[in-house]
């Protein structure tokens, strides 16, 4: 419907600025000066056509629209300052939340229902220049201490209780070079920045949390076969690496043992247990080799 702003208007067909009153103080709203929230569109201006704030009301959204000319705008910000001594905000400054109750039939098109999507395109011929993200996470202890900084956490759960699933996949990545590369295309990759060499570093840590029972694997890895795509190397190391692999203990816990003696020949040796297709085989590693 058109708006014309109007302070107390009562006349249908006129959108107006009303004030309530309800447990938390005075509030305003906009709507239809008849139906009440019958819903109209709201567009903020900014300094130019294409620089807006609009809510849509027959798409039923908020659409933000800007040129962002100096590498430091910032088309939406929001800031919280918490203050609570004791209490964190585990709820989160922004807080994005969908909740299904209407179950997915047998014409599902195998789309998930998605909190948060992110897109970031290119479309300009820049060469050599210029790089896409689409997101980057920041957290940062500045100038003060605290128990421990995190960039980011994410779970995936089949809550206690809840109904049957196929799988379960807390973290997915893929990358697709469907043109030309003429580097490296990588998955994945970690990297440790430290200027610092305190603490202990790790690249990857794997570890199990609640439930008693042993997982099939820390690390599988998986190829489509069928489709004739695989590995050359499963695994492949690089520059300075002092230990290929590190066993902790040797006491066998930890699929290494340790024996003062022989296992096949003479002096002291460990064996490495392997799997190969369902069957347990040993490497044996010896203390001195010639």
């Amino acid at each position: 419907m058109p708006f014309t702003f109007r302070c107390g208007q009562t006349a249908a067909g006129h959108g107006y600025m009303k004030e309530l009153t309800d447990g938390n103080g005075a509030i305003y709203y906009y709507g239809d000066a008849v139906l009440g929230y019958n819903g109209i569109d709201v567009k903020f201006l900014g300094p130019s056509a294409s620089d807006y704030m609009l809510w849509d009301e027959s798409a039923n959204q908020l659409a933000i629209t800007g040129n962002m000319a100096a590498y430091n705008e910032t088309l939406f910000s929001v800031y919280g300052a918490p203050t609570h001594v004791t209490d964190g905000v585990r709820n989160g400054t922004v807080n994005i939340t969908t909740r299904r109750d209407i179950a997915w039939t047998s014409g599902w098109d195998g789309n998930a229902d998605i909190g948060l999507k992110v897109l970031s395109y290119n479309y300009s011929v820049s060469g050599a220049y210029g790089r896409i993200l689409a997101m980057e996470v920041l957290a940062r202890n500045r100038t003060g201490s605290c128990a421990s900084v995190g960039g980011g956490y994410v779970t995936a759960e089949n809550y206690n209780g809840a109904g049957n699933i196929a799988d379960l996949i807390a973290f997915e990545v893929h990358s697709k070079q469907n043109a030309t590369a003429t580097g490296y295309v990588k998955a994945l990759r970690v990297m440790d920045e430290s200027g610092s060499s305190t603490g202990t570093h790790f690249g990857v840590e794997i570890t199990t949390g609640d439930g008693a029972f042993m997982r099939a694997a820390a690390i599988q890895i998986d190829a489509n076969v069928a489709g004739g795509a695989g590995w050359t190397n499963g695994i492949s190391f690089n520059n300075d690496v002092t230990n290929v692999l590190d066993f902790a203990n040797s006491d066998g816990t930890n699929g290494a043992t340790l024996k003062a003696g022989t296992f096949s020949g003479s002096g002291n040796s460990i064996s490495i247990r392997v799997d190969c297709a369902g069957v347990a085989y040993y490497l044996i590693a010896h203390a001195t080799v010639s």
